[in-house]
């Protein structure tokens, strides 16, 4: 049961953080300055983390319910 909890947490970890990720990509604006490449975000970062953190948690979950 727990092995299953895992895979859920890490399938829809998964899903949040491509999906998060690529809003917050998308909200970030490059320019050039004097020659250098200036990268300015303006997403939050926040709901990336969080997404990460749930893909993490469920593979540990799977990790630690492994048959030897």
């Amino acid at each position: 049961m727990k092995r299953a909890l895992g895979f859920i947490l890490s399938i829809g970890g998964l899903i949040a953080f491509v999906y998060t990720l690529t809003n917050y990509l998308n909200e970030t604006a490059s320019f050039g300055f004097l020659g250098t490449d200036i990268v300015v975000s303006k997403g939050d970062v926040t709901p990336v983390l969080i997404s990460g953190g749930v893909l993490l948690v469920g593979i540990i979950i799977i990790w630690a319910t492994r048959k030897n």
